[in-house]
């Protein structure tokens, strides 16, 4: 791995990022050691950035915030120079350990998905899984494209992703059943924020006082960009292939002729804003001034113990946020719909991330009470998700509905 390490470090990427380079080889350090407890953040506080050894992480983000600086620059180092090198480095998320391994190649596919702005009339090979799920380093590029306002032309280009190498387990298959059966592959539905010119050289978020200004609609966020890298892995842990498309491009045939995935909800500007789709969790808008404000989710119908509305986070850092998960006919269609929506980014990434493991789809099929093997019936979930260093860390159920 060192060679890999010093390899890195000379890149152009690298160059004039001294930080991120005594921050990488004190990771890799600490990898190459061998150690019995995983680094911590007061080791690396004290020995890359020279804070004291009463070093308060809470009150002082210097780690954190350049942890994640270091996620993107390997991920834009892997996108360009590094996009041949065979070992891969990454940093997991909610780690600050160095992690690595080998690229894998497969035999390559003709496999090619909807792609109606860039067209090349070329396959594109399909590449083998690696095999530590958190270890990818095309999900932390996808993020760093996100960032950088270009993760539409990347997720519109998507192609069928390589599979996290975990066994295709039975919950999972369960849930995800309706979504593999159709021959035709499932159409994914991201969002996109609408801003407008000021007219002065900026930009701001679409407000109602804009009717009538030309709007920009093709930013996506990393919340979106993340999600739809979740699915489209789970999807191809079961070889079922799946199309992407911006939701300003979708269509009624759409909907005839594929099951749809939204990664993204109302307040983000999908076909769900017009579309009364979900009953039992609503999302209510709140914008003041230019900036977006973080809305809210209405549960239209509260239970013992449960509140009538869950805002979302309103001060930055966000720490946590809501979602809804919601499977449900296609209107007068045989085709099935899946909502993954947070009142922010987060949620909706958090959201993708919850339907893709294990562990929080049992979970889920358990609250709906239905057997192994069972169709899963029409529903609609509330989720409270935990979020750290603008990463979504943890899911919980906060409340399920069977809905017709």
């Amino acid at each position: 791995m060192s060679e890999q390490v010093e390899r890195v470090l000379r890149s152009d990427a690298f160059h004039g990022s001294g930080i991120l380079r005594n921050l990488l080889s004190y990771l890799a350090s600490c990898a190459l050691a061998d150690r019995a407890e995983p680094v911590k953040v007061r080791e690396i506080a004290s020995a890359v950035f020279g804070r004291p050894e009463n070093f308060d992480s809470q009150n002082d983000s210097v780690v954190r915030v350049h942890t994640g600086r270091l996620r993107s620059k390997l991920a834009e180092y892997y996108m360009s120079e590094g996009a041949e090198d065979e070992l891969i480095l990454s940093i997991p998320k909610g780690s600050y350990a160095l992690a690595w391994h080998y690229r894998q190649i497969s035999t390559p596919t003709a496999e090619t998905v909807d792609s109606p702005q860039l067209d090349t009339g070329k396959a594109i090979p399909e590449r083998a899984a690696p095999r530590r799920r958190r270890s990818i380093p095309v999900a932390i590029a996808l993020l760093l494209v996100a960032v950088t306002a270009l993760g539409t032309v990347i997720v519109e280009n998507i192609v069928r992703r390589p599979a996290a190498n975990h066994a295709a387990t039975a919950n999972l298959r369960q849930f995800w059943r309706g979504f593999l059966a159709d021959a035709n592959s499932p159409l994914i539905v991201f969002s996109n924020l609408e801003f407008v010119n000021t007219g002065s050289g900026s930009m701001h978020f679409r407000v109602p006082a804009d009717e009538g200004r030309p709007s920009i609609d093709t930013y996506t966020t990393v919340g979106e960009v993340m999600g739809v890298f979740d699915v489209t892995r789970t999807l191809s842990s079961f070889q079922k292939p799946a199309r992407v498309k911006r939701s300003e491009l979708l269509t009624w045939d759409d909907a005839k002729e594929s099951d749809l995935i939204f990664v993204g909800g109302p307040l983000a500007n999908t076909p769900l804003r017009d579309v009364p789709f979900l009953k039992e969790f609503r999302f209510q808008e709140s914008r003041t001034g230019s900036s977006p404000q973080p809305g809210a989710i209405v549960n239209v119908h509260p239970r013992s113990g449960e509140s009538a509305l869950y805002f979302g986070p309103r001060d930055r850092p966000f720490q946590f946020d809501y979602a809804v998960i919601a499977l449900k006919p296609i209107f007068e269609t045989q085709r099935e719909a899946l909502v993954l929506a947070g009142v922010t980014e987060f949620g909706t990434w958090g959201a993708a991330d919850f339907v893709s493991q294990e562990e929080h789809v049992a979970e889920l099929i358990s609250r709906l009470k239905i057997g192994p093997g069972d169709p899963i019936p029409p529903f609609e979930a509330l989720l409270r998700i935990k979020v750290q260093g603008g990463v979504p860390i943890q899911s919980d159920i906060v409340s399920v509905r069977r809905v017709r």
